[in-house]
């Protein structure tokens, strides 16, 4: 497992690296993507870079690199594009905007407990696509300080506030809970069938997480009146769901809001605009169940329906 980055210094000025990836033909590297973060003095901007051949940006100063593509002249290759100057984005065109009632994290209270998730900049590289990612962001941030935040529940993620950077909405903070062998993704618990799985409990808690999204949200109108919202989560998969070792008992949390929604509202998951809705969750509920039933077959169950509406 790759490590993570040193946080730098409040004055040291320092590029951290968030996505590469390698354009290969032939067993050749043809070019070299990076999104990165320039930081200085508690200032930080956000770039993409296309280099050509092979660059490996934790092994080279990759502030070096940046700097150097920074004096390629204006009246080369569009910025972004191989060649061409690093890409900039501006914060206005890429993170949500941080309201008074926002919670707002304390960057030096991060820790090892704590999983940063910031807006994947790598997939913005395309004007339009940095347009329908900003909305996606903006709806998750919405959905975390409105609702999350006021309506815990023991197998939702924990979330804890946002990153803030120049006023904007840098990332949002949640548990981590992949720190040890006692958590790891459903998905990978599946793969570990020598150890039983108690199938009916595991997503009878899953059950009861989407039960709090579909029935349990409030949010509070203008002269402070609680209104009940309904949201879906929208992507309920074995990636989605942590399993967490708890002395002799297995607890499932969910996690992944990417696709979280208002009940019947559009949304954009992995670039395609969908609908918002319980069925969804409860088709993609039984999916995981059958994964399940046949990772850990068993005889002793009791079944789930597609429509738990009733439940």
């Amino acid at each position: 497992m790759a490590s993570q980055p040193k946080r730098p210094s409040a004055s040291a000025k320092q590029a951290i690296i968030e996505l590469v990836n390698f354009k290969m033909e032939g067993g050749t590297c043809i070019h070299t993507d990076v999104a990165y973060r320039v930081i200085e003095g508690g200032h930080e901007e956000n770039y993409f870079l296309r280099c050509a051949g092979e660059v490996r940006p934790w092994v080279v100063n990759l502030l070096k690199v940046h700097e150097q593509h920074s004096m390629v002249s204006v009246d080369g290759p569009q910025p972004g594009e191989l060649g061409g100057r690093p890409l900039y984005f501006h914060p206005a065109e890429v993170f949500p905007a941080f309201y008074a009632d926002f919670t707002e994290f304390n960057p030096l209270q991060l820790n090892r407990k704590f999983y940063v998730k910031r807006p994947m900049l790598f997939y913005s590289v395309d004007p339009v696509a940095r347009r329908t990612n900003k909305a996606y962001a903006d709806a998750e941030v919405l959905y975390c300080e409105t609702v999350l935040r006021h309506n815990e529940h023991p197998n939702i993620v924990k979330y804890h506030g946002c990153i803030v950077a120049d006023g904007r909405v840098a990332g949002l903070v949640f548990d981590r809970l992949a720190l040890s062998k006692y958590s790891m993704t459903l998905q990978r618990r599946c793969e570990e069938k020598g150890t039983p799985l108690n199938v009916d409990n595991i997503v009878g808690q899953v059950r009861a997480a989407l039960n709090h999204l579909h029935t349990n949200l409030y949010v509070r109108d203008k002269e402070g009146h609680p209104i009940q919202v309904a949201y879906c989560h929208n992507d309920v998969h074995t990636r989605n769901i942590m399993v967490i070792k708890d002395g002799d008992r297995e607890v499932a949390v969910l996690i992944g809001f990417d696709g979280c929604a208002l009940a019947g509202a559009q949304f954009v998951l992995n670039g395609i605009v969908k609908t918002s809705s319980v069925d969804n969750d409860w088709r993609r509920l039984k999916q995981v169940e059958d994964k399940l039933r046949t990772a850990f077959p068993c005889t002793d169950h009791t079944p789930s329906d597609v429509d738990m509406s009733t439940v």
